[in-house]
């Protein structure tokens, strides 16, 4: 059967589409600790950063800031990558800079960050918007489940219905505990807060709540906004 040219723009568009995706599965997470009265420093130098990482060919590197819901020195770099084989072809960073430039944009970061841990995760589901031009601020509940009940949780993610623009659920995978998962709610406003559903099984879900009160060893909410003028994103 031979297709139209529409058909093989719709085709072109869903491969298109699809390998966009692959590309979001996985990402780098960098939880970074800044001094505050460097901040100004320290942005600059991030700015600088994220645009060498996408420059050495990452799809995109999203920064998240505090707001008044989160701690005021805490910042998170989100380095995508489309899977951990990334890793054995060296980094981002080495490809986006020479030996001096590394150089010197780690004299002007690093003495303005007091800590920074590095870990992977992957993508367990998403639904709705994600992170990017429309994305003003995200709620981050960070979830720590019992051993075992980790795809339990996730699967109960799945039916919740929330009031957010969209959500993603991503499982620690390298560097990190392994039952921690963290889930993303994307907000344009605070207001949108006001009629957040929590995020936990209703009352009328018994087996749900059962589960959570069960595989949930802790939880704990921020509010984070992401800051489009320090990150980078491919074109």
């Amino acid at each position: 059967m031979k297709l139209s040219r529409a058909m093989y723009i719709a085709v072109a568009t869903l491969w298109l589409a699809a390998a966009s995706l692959a590309q979001t599965r996985h990402f780098l997470l960098e939880e970074i600790a800044m001094d505050p009265a460097q901040r100004q420093q320290f942005e600059s130098a991030q700015r600088d950063y994220c645009a060498a990482v996408v420059r050495g060919g990452a799809p995109s590197c999203v920064v998240l800031s505090p707001t008044t819901f989160a701690k005021q020195d805490g910042y998170f770099a989100m380095l995508f990558f489309p899977s951990f084989a990334h890793y054995d072809e060296g980094t981002y960073t080495s490809k986006g800079l020479t030996p001096e430039q590394a150089q010197d944009l780690a004299r002007r970061r690093d003495p303005t960050i007091k800590h920074n841990h590095e870990s992977g995760f992957q993508e367990a589901f998403a639904a709705g918007s994600s992170l990017g031009a429309r994305t003003a601020l995200v709620e981050i509940t960070d979830l720590e489940a019992h051993p075992g009940f980790e795809a339990a949780i996730v699967d109960s993610l799945r039916t919740m219905r929330s009031s957010a623009e969209g959500i993603t659920v991503y499982r620690c995978i390298a560097g990190g505990n392994p039952s921690r998962l963290l889930v993303f709610r994307y907000l344009q406003r605070f207001a949108l807060l006001d009629g957040l559903t929590p995020l936990s099984p209703s009352g009328k879900d018994g087996a749900a709540v059962t589960l959570w009160r069960q595989g949930v060893r802790s939880m704990k909410v921020t509010v984070m906004r992401q800051r489009a003028e320090l990150g980078a994103y491919a074109h």
